[in-house]
């Protein structure tokens, strides 16, 4: 065809076969140069996330259709170089007019699209960079169905040994555990285990508080409205360099009565996710551990996620750091439990929020359930199945995580197919990062 000319005579030339009269111009010589640069370059932009550019998947289409068909444009001035040949463009004048009309073509889509506003450069770039020079630490990634169209990381993982962070370094998500705990729940709902309305007592009949026991139910486990607190206090400090199992955890709090009656308001409580991830030990006979690596890390392809103890050495965690810049390794316990304190990185939480939605971890109607809110924490806000959901201008669900010197942040926009994950290994590092994230998304075109 016609249109594949110029680049089988390309070809030709860098074969140093002859393909130029000797009396063409130098516009004319220069021809081929151009299109083989600008067609690099147009598959360099091949996909966004291996360059440091800021395009959506739409724009890098526009702007790789606008190099080529600039480079084709070049090529049509060529053909006008008056008896000249190349190929035997600049022997036809209809030749001439069929090469003019495509670049035409697509430098108007390029144009209308320009109009449009669809190839605006991100601002996260610009703002991530404001970010790192106030401190940031940690891990950023803006996806977008599945594939990151934004992902950097700052600062160090170990200040000591000037480790830096990475997109695969496991940061201590806190709370945002309690997500993988609400997943395996519903995965043993979904082959008839449990159901949300059971009771803790069907369970663990020999716990030893009667409310816990008989009132509480799997759903408000799930949504903070057990009424049941946390399990923070001398007694966990005491206890945290040797803290190993979830019923080493639970014991912690086996004491503990509802401080307010199940099933009426919101409530956050670790206590709550400690006896969800005890329920599913007994209901399987696993530990909770090797089902969450089983059930939701494997299917999910999150190789850099685990309950990672304090003493091993080989994952290459980010070490939390306090506001006087000394280590929160004293805050930690050996091991965290299902109400949080595992890690995970920030493209492991990018393909946990593709294998979620992609319902490789429970069915639609389960992820529908679970990201409806339930209990009521704020304007536009509410908790549903370990997720908080947010409603307003757009839905988004995730959840937030944070202790001493660590701070995560995790949301999913299902309808408009973006993630942001913020991980810092930095007292409230991630907070307002998020919340900016958030709303850029939110402001989006």
């Amino acid at each position: 065809p016609p249109i594949l000319q110029p680049y089988r005579d390309l070809l030709r030339l860098i074969r140093k076969e002859a393909v130029l009269a000797e009396n063409a111009s130098w516009l004319f010589r220069s021809g081929p140069y151009m299109i083989f640069a600008a067609t690099w370059v147009a598959a360099a932009l091949i996909p966004t996330f291996a360059t440091s550019l800021q395009f959506s998947w739409t724009a890098d289409l526009i702007a790789i259709t606008a190099l080529i068909g600039s480079s084709r444009f070049f090529l049509a001035l060529v053909g006008m170089d008056v008896g000249t040949g190349f190929g035997g463009i600049g022997s036809s004048r209809e030749m001439m007019f069929a090469s003019l009309a495509e670049p035409a073509m697509m430098m108007i889509v390029f144009t209308l699209a320009l109009l449009a506003g669809s190839t605006q450069l991100s601002v996260v770039a610009d703002f991530m960079q404001q970010q790192a020079g106030k401190g940031f630490s940690g891990a950023v990634l803006v996806g977008h169905h599945g594939q990151p169209i934004f992902a950097q990381a700052y600062g160090e993982a170990d200040r000591a040994a000037h480790r830096a962070n990475t997109l695969d370094t496991p940061f201590n998500l806190a709370s945002d555990n309690k997500m993988f705990t609400a997943v395996l729940i519903a995965q043993l709902q979904q082959h008839g285990k449990l159901a949300w309305s059971d009771t803790v007592g069907k369970f663990l009949p020999d716990w030893p508080q009667a409310d816990v026991r008989n009132k509480v139910t799997i759903e408000e486990l799930l949504t903070h409205t057990s009424g049941l607190g946390d399990f923070w206090g001398p007694a966990h400090d005491a206890k945290a360099p040797t803290l190993d199992t979830v019923a080493e955890y639970a014991d912690l709090m086996r004491a503990d009565a509802p401080a307010a009656e199940p099933g009426k308001d919101y409530k956050y409580s670790n206590n709550g996710y400690v006896l969800l991830g005890l329920i599913a030990e007994k209901i399987t006979g696993k530990s909770y551990y090797d089902l969450v690596r089983e059930r939701i890390y494997a299917p999910a392809g999150m190789a850099h996620s685990d309950h990672y103890l304090t003493t091993d050495a080989k994952p290459g965690v980010a070490i939390g750091y306090e506001p006087d810049g000394s280590p929160n390794t004293p805050h930690l316990a050996l091991r965290g439990s299902p109400a949080g304190g595992g890690y995970a990185s920030a493209n492991d939480l990018l393909r946990f929020a593709t294998a979620l939605e992609g319902g490789k971890l429970v069915n639609k109607d389960t992820l529908a359930r679970m990201t409806t809110g339930r209990a009521a924490m704020g304007p536009d806000m509410a908790y549903g199945y370990g997720f908080g959901v947010t409603q307003g201008k757009e839905k988004h669900f995730g959840h937030d995580g944070g202790s001493p010197g660590v701070n995560a942040s995790f949301e999913v926009f299902p309808d408009s197919g973006y993630v942001v994950v913020v991980l810092s290994n930095k007292d409230q590092g991630s907070r307002d990062v998020a919340q900016q994230l958030i709303g850029m998304v939110l402001a989006r075109k």
